[in-house]
């Protein structure tokens, strides 16, 4: 008779958890909270305008999306660690790059080719497949400990980015990243990342692997549910109405994040509050963001996702109009305790809902599906934000506008009931 498996002290899991938070931490450097902490010292040194230094970000995530569904598929194939580990050796690269550059058109080279890197690598597809792939029951959690250290980082890089330029210049913020990223973060994802529990002889949550995922009977007469997996294929998640709701509703939403992070610190100074509070208000608005992307994914495992949505939207309409009349310092902290916990949660909440929806098997393919729609609005947003900027020189009429997507988005998410699974796949057998 073959010995037991015996359960881990530790859930493997949790390993993975942690090498995640790594990446998103280091890896939120290329993204929109650091570049808004750096964009006006940037373009004050070097002359160019805010449209030419946000473009690159625009083209930088369209750019990363068209690779989305290929990175998503080989997550779900291979695991994250190949991508994850190179990704972040790469990205190390491009940090050091961005603090010698000195001409427009190298600044874009690298930086698109860090955003694409990022999107593909440390904080896209695949760091959130190696997340699901682990969590069922517990999957509101282990995202929201994640996807929280994109905002910690960008709260940790807004602070440090403001010592650093005060000291040394905004190019020893870029340089600083880049070693960050070498020393932190390549060698856990080399040594630690996994695909699957299953490869390991384990079960998602750390449950007993000798049961499957059914309601069991304990030993004291009480009874434990564990969720009953689904197997969706892509055809079949692409065909559904919830699908393309949620789709649609991510995108407004990440278009509204992504402008207000770049341009909120220039915003604020342009109304007369002092530079180093409006970014130390950046730093807030990030770990506000942190400690709500953590708080909403454990909500999120006990009341249904779609209204956990609907909530931070409502707060996040509240922000804007905060920020809309904005006049002193009282505003940036209004404007952090409102829509700063609860839009950036969107990033954990996204995940939940979609691996919920539509099983963890084949999410990284999904997400890959997915992906390109959220990166129409993280691109687009800060670049046209910028042009209604430089066309009306103002911001009203851009942040107006991202109110309306709000509520287009509260009745798109408010449509989006959890889809069945079409009866001819009800049969196929779950993927190892």
């Amino acid at each position: 008779m073959p010995q037991a498996l015996r359960k881990p002290k530790i859930f493997y899991g949790w390993f993975i958890v942690g090498v995640v938070f790594l990446s998103h931490l280091l890896g939120n450097g290329i993204m929109n909270i650091a570049l808004g902490a750096i964009l006006k010292p940037m373009t004050d040194d070097t002359g160019w305008t805010r449209t030419q230094v946000t473009l690159a970000g625009t083209i930088g995530s369209i750019s990363s999306s068209f690779l989305a569904p290929f990175s998503g598929h080989m997550a779900d194939l291979y695991g994250p660690r190949l991508l994850m580990t190179s990704g972040s050796i790469l990205l190390g690269g491009v940090f050091v790059g961005l603090a010698s550059m000195q001409y427009l058109w190298q600044f874009y080279a690298l930086y698109i080719a860090g955003r694409m890197i990022t999107g593909n690598s440390l904080q896209g597809v695949p760091s959130s497949v190696a997340v699901v792939n682990w969590f069922v029951r517990m999957r509101g959690r282990a995202v929201g400990i994640t996807t929280s250290a994109t905002y910690l980082g960008g709260a940790t890089q807004a602070f440090l980015a403001r010592y650093l330029i005060s000291r040394y210049g905004w190019r020893s913020v870029w340089l600083t990243f880049g070693l960050l990223t070498w020393g932190i973060v390549v060698l856990p994802c080399f040594l630690l990342l996994r695909r699957r529990p299953e490869d390991m002889g384990l079960r998602p949550d750390g449950d007993d692997p000798g049961k499957m995922a059914k309601t069991v009977e304990l030993a004291a007469g009480k009874r434990r549910k564990v969720v009953q997996e689904e197997y969706w294929p892509v055809k079949a998640a692409v065909r559904t109405r919830a699908f393309w709701y949620l789709s649609v509703a991510f995108a407004l939403m990440q278009f509204a994040l992504a402008s207000t992070l770049v341009h909120q610190v220039a915003y604020f100074t342009d109304k007369g509050v002092p530079y180093e509070t409006a970014v130390v208000g950046l730093g807030l608005f990030a770990l506000l963001g942190a400690l709500g992307q953590f708080t909403w994914g454990i909500i999120a495992e006990r009341v249904e996702v779609r209204y956990c949505i609907v909530i931070n939207l409502l707060l996040g309409l509240l922000g804007l109009w905060v920020l809309l009349n904005a006049t002193d310092k009282t505003s940036v902290l209004l404007f952090t305790l409102t829509f700063g916990f609860g839009i950036p949660s969107m990033l954990s909440l996204s995940s939940i809902i979609y691996a919920n929806y539509f099983g963890r098997l084949s999410i990284g393919s999904i997400r890959g599906v997915i992906a390109p729609f959220q990166s129409v609005g993280v691109a687009s947003g800060p670049f046209l934000t910028a042009v209604v900027f430089d066309a009306f020189h103002s911001y009203v009429p851009a942040f107006t506008a991202f109110g309306f997507f709000f509520v287009i988005a509260i009745v798109l998410v408010l449509l989006s009931k959890k889809p069945q699974l079409p009866e001819a796949y009800r049969m196929r057998p779950a993927a190892s």
